[in-house]
């Protein structure tokens, strides 16, 4: 067996010369050159094997021949040539050195070895010294990165151990990093629905809040299916996370043994916005097998979070903050009545015919830390109808209506409430690009229409909002990012992947 390519770091040459003592110092200097310059050109005709990606690292190969002392340097240096094709034929039969089967070995070798802290100490790693000024971590991510396809190939070769060393020594943002070329790559498999499913159940947080599992779980799916590691799969476990808090908390699997479980699922996943494609490639009794766990166990224990198909709320009640409405009440209404009155005006503007309805969702109450809003109203009318009036800029005008039997709240306080429902509306178009004149039912639909997921701690309530028909002019906006602070410091903090 022959090679494709032959790289050499240095050559010694120790002669031993029979020759006058004039001659010895000429035929020295005349061989050195010759060498230099003749031998490369005088190996490329053994250099005639087939370029299979194989790389063999040879840490010394010596080479003894009795050559005449008058003869030519070019002949000289075609024989050590010839010896050198040789002997380097000679490991590569007989399975000498150090060797790598294609690129992707070569580079996962190094990505372990960098992440042990002995990469530097190996010479055959020497054409990544332009790396070694970084931290491992940025040298880890700038190697995947710079590699391309092959820097994810080279992770997937790594195994489970030595995957999980590499991944832990990049800093969350160097992964975040990786992960978001690894979803820009095309993915040309899809991966197995099932055990995408408890995959997901072994993903205790979130993309952004935990990037490093997220990136381990990609590398397992592409080790097991080549080809199904991409934003599709990634965009599968955030929904199948969530769904299966929600699966848990709606008792599927085991309490809806009797019911038709595929149409079920689509029916929540629809509710609250998450993706429902791949309920179509599962079989039923697939279907019932990994909706098994989800009614209890270790898995759904750790699920802490609500949902909510009505998550357009707290894009409406970041806005009352940032308004400033709520301090203006201040010598009007307590902390908690200034709360239960911005729930109050956000449930008004997002959906006035089924406002009853919304303002009785159990997790938009635990998340405002509210409860019992319109029992509030009704005791409280006046003071709420005087600081709806302070954000009016005037006094409200004397309106009579009719009371429905139906109604949220009718009367003045009612009037009051729907023009401050309008009022937020407006604002709220007039804080998105393009939507300054948009009507109130426009901005329902297509900006305020998206689920949440609600993970309510001692802290503060941490939401996870989903995508509206609209979705990029609210990203556009920020307003699906950042936090704000409700009366008597409840903290609402916008963060985590976006619900798929």
């Amino acid at each position: 067996m022959s090679f494709a390519a032959l790289d050499c770091e240095r050559i010694s040459v120790d002669l031993a010369l029979t020759a006058s003592r004039e001659r010895v110092p000429v035929l020295e200097r005349e061989l050195i050159e010759a060498l230099g310059k003749q031998l490369a050109a005088a190996l490329a005709p053994y250099a005639n094997g087939r370029d299979d990606g194989v790389s063999l690292f040879i840490d010394r190969l010596v080479i003894a021949d009795a050559i005449g002392g008058r003869w030519d340097p070019d002949v000289i240096v075609r024989r050590i040539a010839a010896r050198i094709a040789a002997e380097v034929s000679a490991e590569i039969d007989g399975g000498g050195g150090l060797r790598f089967r294609d690129r992707a070995e070569f580079v996962a070798a190094f990505l372990a070895a960098l992440a042990d802290d002995s990469a530097w100490t190996r010479w055959w790693f020497s054409e990544f010294q332009g790396f070694k000024a970084l931290s491992a971590s940025n040298a880890l991510r700038s190697v995947v990165l710079a590699e391309g396809e092959t820097g994810f190939a080279a992770l997937v070769r790594l195994t489970s151990a030595s995957a999980r060393r590499v991944i832990d020594a990049m800093t969350p943002a160097d992964v975040t990093r990786v992960l978001a070329a690894w979803r820009g790559r095309a993915q040309t498999v899809k991966a197995n629905v099932p055990e995408l499913w408890r995959r997901a159940a072994k993903l205790d947080r979130g993309i952004e809040a935990d990037p490093r599992s997220w990136l381990a779980t990609l590398v397992t799916c592409e080790r097991g299916m080549p080809g199904s590691g991409g934003e599709r799969t990634v965009e599968l476990l955030v929904s199948m996370r969530s769904l299966r808090g929600v699966c848990s908390a709606q008792g599927l699997g085991a309490a809806w043994a009797d019911v038709d479980l595929r149409s079920a699922v689509q029916a929540l996943a629809v509710r609250y916005g998450l993706a429902t494609a791949w309920l179509d490639e599962i079989a039923e009794e697939e279907l019932r097998e990994v909706l098994r766990d989800t009614g209890g166990g270790p898995d759904t224990q750790r699920v802490t979070e609500v949902w909510t198909a009505h998550g357009g709320i707290f894009l409406l009640l970041q806005l009352v903050m940032r308004l400033g409405w709520t301090a203006s009440w201040r010598e009007l209404l307590a902390d908690d009545e200034a709360r239960a009155l911005a729930f109050a005006i956000a449930v008004q503007a997002l959906a006035p015919a089924q406002a009853s309805h919304v303002a009785i969702d159990e997790a938009l109450l635990r998340a405002s830390d509210v409860s019992d809003v319109r029992g509030f109203l009704a005791r409280r009318r006046r003071a709420c109808e005087r600081a709806l009036g302070v954000i009016a800029g005037d006094a409200w005008p004397a309106v009579r209506t009719r009371r429905r039997h139906d109604a949220w709240v009718g009367g003045r306080l009612g009037a009051a409430m729907s023009r401050a429902g309008v009022k937020l509306l407006a604002e709220f178009g007039a804080s998105l690009p393009g939507l300054a004149e948009s009507s109130p039912d426009y901005l329902r639909t297509n900006l305020l229409t998206l689920p949440a997921a609600i993970d309510v701690q001692p802290t503060g309530t941490r939401i996870r909002l989903g995508r509206a028909p609209l979705d990029v002019l609210l990203s556009l906006s920020g307003c699906k990012r950042g936090s704000c602070v409700l009366p008597g410091g409840r903290k609402l903090d916008f963060g985590g992947e976006t619900l798929s």
